[in-house]
């Protein structure tokens, strides 16, 4: 029952803090605060400023702390039946909050990341080269990172911007990430978006709002999960404890005659399944971290068909396990406490007469 309950615990616990990983690595929120999009709907086709003046907007704007532009276009990969997006950034940009799961960020013109999907679809490998365009504008980019990206069906590139232009050298940025330094980002947009015709400047929050839902449910099943299989293992303790406690009652009654005081005899009970805690929790901790590692691996391979970043599985902090090895001793002591009142508080006469 105690091993149950801690690896339940445990497995709720670390899974509980990798989603919320997951939640912050997918809206990057922690990097990029604000978002300059070009806006395509009704009322966006009036009197657009220009990238250049858009860059110049954003550099002057008190606030500003790192800034990249990102230009998209649709093109065939090797490898992949579909055109996908590819992504071009202009500026330094492995800032911008993608985790890495293997490899690096790009550094330069002919490199790229990709989402785990992608290498799976196209059959390659990290250092691997595909060809990115169509006949007449074809360039060849070689692989050197896989990331942790949800975007889409995950089948997409991001790559330098000089990369992207030599795929199509019309092509044109359409957006900006923005880290806002010493400012609100509320503040920040409010400041830029009255100067900014033709684009929809946006914070973003904190965990991201598109995501907060989804990972708010599981969170929920999660803890209602560990309080139930807790109080199962609470009342494992406690049935156990209680039949152990009516074997003995004679034996517990000769010592208190002998003069063995009622918190004394909550002390012996409780002592003699601390014991029973404490091994439950050395056997329950490595099998809920285990289970935590499997069960995160296969949740990103089924449903997002992504690897996962090995930071992700690092939740378990010397704090947060002996934290989880005390739920052990408090399992036990908690389900054992009632029959050990029982047992200090029950009349000798009782005990020893004979049935």
């Amino acid at each position: 029952a105690v091993v149950i309950g801690v690896a339940t615990i445990t497995f709720a616990t670390g899974l509980t803090g990798s989603l919320d990983l997951v939640k912050h690595a997918l809206s990057r929120d922690g990097q990029v605060q604000v978002s300059v999009t070009r806006d395509s709907g009704p009322g966006g086709g009036g009197q657009t400023m220009t990238d250049a003046q858009v860059v110049s907007l954003i550099q002057q704007q008190q606030g500003t702390g790192r800034f990249v532009a990102v230009g998209q276009l649709q093109t065939h990969v090797s490898g992949i039946s579909q055109p996908i997006p590819v992504y071009g950034y202009r500026g330094e940009s492995s800032w911008i909050g993608y985790v890495l799961i293997n490899g690096r960020w790009f550094s330069g013109p002919g490199e790229a990341v990709a989402p785990t999907a992608l290498f799976q679809a196209a059959g390659v490998h990290i250092g691997d080269t595909v060809g990115v365009g169509a006949p007449g504008h074809h360039t060849d980019v070689r692989l050197v990172g896989e990331i942790f990206d949800q975007q889409g069906d995950d089948l997409l590139l991001r790559t330098d911007w000089s990369t992207l232009t030599g795929v199509n050298p019309t092509a044109t940025t359409d957006s900006y990430e923005v880290n806002v330094s010493g400012a609100s980002p509320q503040e920040y947009v409010a400041a830029l978006a009255t100067a900014t015709a033709g684009y929809a400047v946006d914070a973003r929050a904190s965990g991201g709002s598109g995501y907060d839902l989804p990972f708010i449910l599981i969170e929920s099943a999660l803890a209602g999960l560990a309080l139930v299989l807790t109080l199962c293992a609470l009342a494992g303790v406690f049935n156990t404890v209680v039949l152990n406690t009516r074997e003995k009652a004679r034996d517990t009654a000769i010592l208190k005659a002998l003069g063995m005081a009622p918190r004394q005899v909550i002390l012996m009970v409780l002592t003699s399944v601390a014991v029973i805690g404490a091994i439950g929790a050395v056997v329950a901790l490595p099998a809920g971290m285990a289970l935590h590692r499997q069960i995160l691996t296969t949740m990103g391979r089924i449903a997002a068909s992504t690897a996962i970043p090995g930071q992700f599985y690092a939740v378990f902090p010397v704090p947060i396990l002996i934290a989880l090895a005390l739920s052990g001793l408090a399992v036990a002591l908690g389900g054992a406490l009632m029959p050990a009142t029982w047992a200090a508080r029950s009349r000798i006469g009782s005990l020893l007469s004979p049935e």
